[in-house]
């Protein structure tokens, strides 16, 4: 009769030790985190010829990018490594580099815009698409900007800008000065320039069309980011955002905050649904 008493004690035992055990795991996992997160510093130095400002993206393999006027150095673990052929740079410096599916890569940059791919070497290379005819202002421009549509990809500018049609595989040069903003939604990219309408391209036609709103023409966007398929946020040069849905502006709701007052310097999109902005006093995150 004893036996079977003494394995009961041990079983309620070790259950009695997993119960404790977990309760430990749920109080640690409740309690307040301490300290900083996990963070590494780079000097400029340590990734390469880059100044200050060069613009951070990743690379077609999620890897932390700095770019900049032919300088595109990746984080390979805990060494920066330039991915372009120097040579090459010095003949198609890259100022933007966008990866999409399939392997497909764009540049743009100064007098110059095309595929990139990726050699046997490891290196990024050009494959321009200038045509030999290109205009005057395309050659004392420098392509920062590209966006990347269903029918073709554009080449964004504060000049104008460039649209390289996938069924012609044909370049169109569109001259546009003052250029302020240019930006997504769904399909149709739209153009901003001061002292101008608000106007979208028409690939089938060619042509710059002004938005039927007249609302629309007293209002210079400085910063756009895409909510969705059908809508923007964008904020005007004088600080102003709205939503924009492709016919009429709504005022944002978020502005409301008294931090976020004056002009907009970011404004991006994040994969959770989430923008990023900073203006004002304010740096952070809206929905």
């Amino acid at each position: 009769i004893a036996m079977p008493r003494r394995i009961l004690d041990a079983t309620h035992l070790r259950w009695l030790s997993l119960v404790l055990c977990l309760l430990a795991v749920l109080g640690n996992a409740n309690a307040a985190v301490r300290g900083l997160p996990f963070s590494r510093t780079y000097s400029l130095e340590d990734i390469g010829y880059v100044p200050r400002g060069s613009r951070l993206n990743f690379d077609a393999f999620g890897r932390i990018a700095v770019i900049h006027d032919g300088v595109y150095a990746v984080l390979n673990d805990t060494a920066w490594q330039n991915l372009v052929d120097a040579e090459e740079s010095a003949r198609t410096p890259m100022a933007a580099v966008v990866h999409r599916g399939y392997g497909r890569s764009y540049y743009s940059g100064r007098f110059s815009w095309g595929m990139a791919e990726f050699g046997p070497d490891g290196k990024l290379h050009a494959k321009p698409l200038v045509p030999p005819n290109a205009p005057a202002w395309t050659r004392v421009t420098t392509f920062d900007g590209i966006i990347v549509t269903v029918d073709g990809v554009y080449f964004t500018s504060r000049n104008g800008f460039v649209y390289w049609d996938f069924a012609r595989k044909e370049c169109d040069l569109i001259e546009v000065p003052r250029t302020t903003e240019m930006f997504a939604l769904g399909n149709r990219v739209y153009v901003s320039a001061n002292a101008q309408p608000l106007r979208y391209f028409s690939p089938k036609e060619r042509t710059l069309n002004v938005c039927p709103n007249p609302a629309l023409d007293r209002t210079v966007i400085d910063r756009a980011t895409s909510l969705d398929e059908r809508r923007a946020l964008i904020s005007s040069t004088d600080g102003r955002m709205f939503v924009f849905d492709g016919q009429d502006m709504t005022p944002w709701e978020g502005q409301a905050n008294p931090e976020l007052q004056g002009r907009i310097s970011v404004l991006r999109s994040l994969s959770d649904g989430n923008v990023a902005m900073a203006g004002g006093s304010y740096l952070g995150f809206a929905q």
